[in-house]
């Protein structure tokens, strides 16, 4: 026997044997009985075995959740698979690394057994055998084993606290990512469990506490986190199941730092509605509507439907409450409220205040209202996706809304029919009512219409005029009444005084109301219109320098070769001809790039493209000016086929040019005699990982959030007497139509940690094509 193994198993027999003969509070070590376990395994000359090295939760991490957005949404998911009806998550202190977020839910929390065989067991099957939640019977909308690997790619330190319901106490988790170090057993890592009956005060359900977060969490990674959620996951109630619906709540640092901005669905998605309706069937038998909009007061508007008459449903106390999205080019743009009211729009029926399954459940048309859409016969959009609400009525001994046997749904007899054709003519009314008011055709037949719909100028002209004209009456009307207003008595004189004022301030007010809807109005349009004659100024300019440049560089090119044939008569000669030579390579890369690129923007059809290619093509632009300034560039690639999805080649050609350009003023600030870049991509499952890296003057971690920001700049100000080129760069709009462009490819930027020997890395998440969708060139 060799000798180490003999002395390990000396040493495993003396502890098992010490804590078998000691008192019985001598607890067992049960680190070391791994630690001694596994590396007697190692002696057997008969069987081999699979060790798992520690490093492996940093690589599982990396390689499963690319993103950090996606892990965040990974653990809310959890959530949600755990019967939760709400949860919250705060972020404290993330502008920077370091923070903190915290993830809290009343779900049905975890036991012992749950924690070691779920929690704490990478690859587990758990979703697998059990794909419905156990409560509301919910399909789990959470990955397989995803969870904790997206604690660690968020942040090195992390906290689970959990609690059913039915325990006395809560137990606790410790987790440090930093311990899981490349060399040890994954088996070897303890981390310290503790029961506590203090400290927190829910009665059910989960909290995590992600500390030391890794990367700076900006305002639009935190909102791309939660729009993911609200378009994923189905958070309507549902009567058949118990399930009360899951809200999601993210709560963070306002820029100011004083408040705190809460993100939920009211705020992000329903305060978009642009109006919202109250219907009620009066004791006469007729319907009453009430309509209000935070967007529009021209919708405000109480009336009478006497087409609606129905005895029946006056009975049972009809009502009707909902909030239209006609998502229209004039409704208020929100990201991801389409999906979202894919998810839970419709109108839901109640019956003594209980929702009666399946109507207004997704893909329920019991209104026929997706049907009446497609005919297109009612143009304007009434779809049941374009409305959330619910239909109330009262009926507690069920004489004329009775349940079926199965429980599912009522008996559809001639009330219910009333009440379906009813609702149904309302949601097209309150459409119509949208249509109307915005001047738009309301059906296919409807002759001799034509559109009233203004240009923004005519609007401006039209207000315009609306002032003088209020103006001009307003000082007739005061002139008539000077004239009019004899001397009197000095209770008539302080009364015709009182009206004077009144009407003064009224019309005041009038006045003041007029000029900022003129004011607003205006200023959208020059943003509008400055935004466009920018954009295609830009294009234009680009593109015929680059054609005119083009057309220079071929005469220069020549008369470059002819200045190098007297080179050998002078070394002066010689030293000029070569820096000509130089800067001439210089501007034809420069010329061809662009020159390509903008060819390449007068193509609007999206394409694959081969990273690789791209960056090589890319960073042969840019030789001129590395060389001329001494910089060395380095590039890494694990795989040579990296291939995007379907994308613009100008954006991800933008994007390496601001980052290239960014990375060329650090170094400049900094004063390096040499500048170094380096490139380096790497691809995980489904996403391509960028690094971008300088050893410029770096960018200072609690900035890191920040330099997405619009108007923000890292460089200084421009000393006096400066050029206005001088004055006129750097302003800071770069890295936030990156972080735009990169948003819209379903990516992610941020500052991080960057490599030995660099000061700046922006790292970029793009999620990779999938073989199935590459052209056959590309295989």
């Amino acid at each position: 026997m060799n000798k180490r193994e003999k002395e390990l198993k000396d040493e495993l027999v003396k502890l098992v044997l010490a804590t078998k003969d000691e008192a019985d509070d001598i607890k067992l070590d049960y680190g070391k009985l791994i630690e001694l376990t596994d590396a007697i395994s190692k002696f057997d000359q008969e069987n081999v075995r699979f060790s798992v090295d520690a490093k492996l939760v940093e690589r599982l991490g990396e390689q499963l959740v690319a993103k950090k957005t996606t892990a965040l949404s990974e653990i809310v998911k959890n959530a949600y698979d755990a019967d939760a009806k709400s949860v919250r998550v705060e972020f404290i202190n993330t502008e920077q690394p370091g923070g903190s977020i915290t993830v809290q839910d009343n779900g049905l929390g975890m036991s012992y057994n749950d924690l070691v065989r779920g929690f704490m067991t990478i690859s587990t099957s758990d979703k697998v055998k059990n794909p419905i939640s156990p409560v509301y019977k919910r399909p789990k909308a959470g990955k397989k084993g995803i969870g904790r690997f997206s604690a660690q790619k968020i942040g090195k330190k992390l906290r689970l606290v959990t609690k059913r319901r039915d325990d006395s106490k809560y137990l606790c988790i410790d987790i440090n990512w930093d311990w899981f170090e490349p060399g040890i057993n994954i088996n070897s890592v303890s981390n310290k469990i503790t029961y506590t009956s203090d400290g927190y005060n829910f009665e059910q359900g989960t909290l995590l506490v992600i500390d030391d977060v890794r990367d700076a969490w900006t305002e639009s990674n935190i909102k791309t986190t939660f729009n993911y959620i609200s378009n994923i996951i189905i958070k309507r109630d549902n009567s058949k199941t118990g399930d009360p619906g899951f809200i999601p709540k993210f709560y963070y640092s306002a820029s100011d730092n004083s408040t705190m901005v809460k993100l939920d669905d009211q705020s992000e998605y329903i305060d978009a509605a642009d109006l919202s309706a109250i219907a009620e069937m009066n004791s006469e038998g007729y319907l009453e509507v009430i309509v209000e909009s935070k967007h529009d007061q021209r919708f405000n508007d109480t009336f009478k439907l006497n087409e609606y008459y129905s005895s029946v449903l006056a009975k049972v106390n009809y009502k009707v409450e909902l909030l239209y999205f006609p998502l229209a080019s004039e409704s208020k743009s929100v990201k991801g409220l389409q999906n979202y009211l894919n998810n839970n729009g419709g109108l839901k029926f109640y019956r003594n205040g209980f929702n009666v399954a399946p109507y207004g459940e997704q893909y329920n048309d019991w209104l026929a209202l997706d049907e009446s859409s497609r005919r297109r016969k009612i143009l304007p959009p009434h779809a049941n996706t374009n409305f959330i609400g619910r239909v109330l009525i009262s009926d507690p001994d069920g004489e004329l809304f009775e349940e079926t046997s199965s429980r599912e749904g009522v008996i559809e007899n001639e009330a219910f029919k009333e009440l379906t054709e009813i609702t149904k003519a309302l949601a097209i009314k309150i459409s119509s009512h949208v249509a109307v008011i915005r001047e738009k055709k309301v059906t296919a037949s409807q002759k001799g219409f034509k559109s009233k719909r203004k240009t923004k100028e005519d609007l401006l002209q039209e207000k315009l005029r609306d002032l003088k004209s209020k103006a001009e009456g307003q000082q007739q009307h005061e002139n008539k009444n000077l004239e009019n207003n004899a001397p009197a008595n000095s209770t008539s004189n302080n009364e015709n005084t009182d009206k004077h004022f009144d009407n003064s301030s009224n019309f005041a007010t009038g006045i003041i109301e007029d000029l900022e809807s003129v004011s607003e109005t205006l200023r959208e349009y020059i943003d509008e219109q400055l935004m466009y004659r920018v954009l295609a100024s830009s294009g234009l300019a680009i593109s015929e320098f680059t054609h005119e440049i083009q057309t220079c560089l071929t005469n220069l090119s020549l008369n470059s070769q002819a200045l190098d044939g007297f080179s050998h008569i002078d070394n002066k000669i010689k030293t000029i001809s070569n820096q000509l030579e130089d800067n001439l390579a210089m501007l034809i890369a420069y010329t061809d790039f662009f020159d390509s690129t903008m060819r390449s923007n007068s193509n609007r059809e999206k394409n694959h493209y081969d990273m690789i290619k791209l960056v090589k093509k890319f960073l042969t632009a840019m030789e001129p000016t590395t060389k001329r300034r001494g910089y060395s560039v380095k590039t890494n690639y694990d795989s040579w086929d990296i291939w995007t999805k379907k994308v613009h080649v100008s954006e991800i050609m933008s994007i390496l040019i601001n980052l290239f350009t960014n990375s060329c003023k650090a170094i400049e600030r900094a004063g390096r005699k040499h500048g170094s870049l380096m490139l380096d991509i790497k691809t995980t499952n489904e996403f391509m990982i960028i690094r971008f890296e300088d050893n410029g003057d770096g960018i200072p971690k609690n900035k890191w959030a920040d330099v997405f920001a619009p108007l923000y700049t890292t460089e200084t100000p421009a000393k006096a007497y400066s050029s206005d080129n001088e004055y006129n760069r750097g302003m800071g709009l770069g890295l936030s139509i990156t972080e735009q462009i990169i948003t819209e490819m379903d990516g992610e930027i941020s500052v991080v940690e960057p490599s030995d020997d660099y000061a700046t890395c922006i790292k970029i998440t793009l999620p990779l094509a999938k073989e199935s969708e590459l052209p056959d060139y590309a295989i």
